[in-house]
């Protein structure tokens, strides 16, 4: 069966906490705070570094205080895969879906 609810295609569909939740692998639900874990980027780090917060329009950002990466979720992908804005957008969608 085909569904449609999950169909996507545009980024802005697509929650960024969804794309931290997923991405990051949270162990749980992003619903408006903020929390600090391990950097992402640093399997050396002990010490989380890496904050996740939702920003004045209410879209989640990240920045990483072990290696001083930071941005939107777009930004995060990105830095994740070494692709361009357009390819990350792809990939995202694709997770989604």
């Amino acid at each position: 069966m085909f569904k449609i609810k999950n169909m996507v295609h545009d980024i802005k569909d697509v929650p960024t906490s969804w794309i931290f939740e997923h991405f990051c692998k949270l162990g749980e639900k992003l619903s408006g705070h903020d929390i600090k874990i391990k950097s992402i980027f640093n399997s050396k780090e002990r010490t989380p570094s890496m904050c996740i917060y939702m920003d004045a329009h209410k879209q989640y950002k990240f920045k990483d205080f072990s290696t001083g990466k930071g941005g939107s979720a777009v930004d995060l992908i990105k830095e994740l895969h070494d692709v361009p804005f357009h390819k990350a957008c792809q990939i995202v969608i694709q997770n989604f879906q």
